[in-house]
């Protein structure tokens, strides 16, 4: 104790004295240091937490109701007295309605009307009827007859073909027009004619079922074709053939759509 207040050592007692005083305050401004750091941890930590919260007021809104005590409604069969059938159908909620009830636009129930015999006029031939919807207008009309000035007919075959045998020849009608026709080939509207120079050799005029009446559409720029054979004879009326036989030489076949212009397709016949 007599060395804590009686310094012993080589220097004089106040060196001791003054480094005494100064630890002490090192000392004294460590702690003060430590203690202001604690202090402002706290109070940063008291800052950043979370806030409390107030508890939220009691919802009136999700109280339950009181429990009623009078008995459930019931819904009563169609035999009972109708009091107790407006007493159910009052505490029944109305049913919604479907999506046909909504688009209905007859009155506000959109519920479709009885029929005379009871059942709906969905299910009767008279709501089917009013269900049927009439064409609508602008409905493409039928299609033009072809204009014969817009046809354009062709005509191919053999070139070559020996005396007394039968040469296919190949027709078409080709519709130059700008719209889809409607061509109507009949033995009055056509007819085929082969010649050597000018004698009139053969001719689908003598015999009307050479040519199949036919009615036909034909679109822009699309053909109707047919064949029609040359039996390598003379022709005449009543589908009958002549007893000459047509001789080697050049031949021409003439095909006529009434209205269009003609084609023509030269042969020659040889032994």
């Amino acid at each position: 104790m007599s060395g804590v207040l009686h310094p012993v050592g080589p220097e004089p007692p106040q060196v001791y004295w003054v480094r005494r005083v100064l630890v002490l305050a090192a000392a004294a401004i460590a702690l003060v240091l430590v203690i202001a750091i604690v202090v402002n941890l706290n109070s940063a930590a008291n800052a950043t937490g979370p806030e409390a919260v107030p508890a939220p007021a009691a919802d009136v809104s999700s109280t339950p109701p009181p429990t009623s005590t009078a008995p459930a409604i019931v819904a009563t069969p169609s035999g009972e007295p109708s009091g107790a059938r407006s007493s159910s159908v009052a505490a029944s909620p109305a049913p919604a309605l479907s999506s046909a009830q909504i688009a209905s636009p007859g009155g506000a129930s959109g519920s479709a009307k009885p029929s005379s015999s009871g059942t709906s006029s969905s299910g009767s031939s008279s709501g089917t009827k009013d269900a049927a919807k009439p064409p609508a207008k602008g409905s493409p009309a039928e299609v033009a007859a072809c204009n014969p000035a817009q046809l354009r007919p062709t005509l191919t075959g053999p070139q070559n073909v020996k005396v007394k045998a039968k040469a296919n020849l190949d027709l078409s009608l080709i519709n130059g027009g700008a719209t889809t026709c409607q061509l109507r080939l009949t033995p009055a509207n056509f007819v085929l004619t082969i010649y050597s120079g000018k004698d009139r050799i053969w001719s689908t005029a003598d015999c009307a079922d050479l040519v199949r009446p036919t009615t036909v559409k034909i679109a822009r720029e699309d053909a109707y074709e047919w064949r029609i054979v040359w039996d390598g004879r003379r022709s005449k009326k009543s589908c009958q053939t002549r007893p000459e036989i047509p001789r080697a030489g050049t031949y021409v076949a003439t095909a006529q759509f009434t209205g269009a212009d003609p084609v023509k397709f030269r042969m020659f016949l040889h032994t």
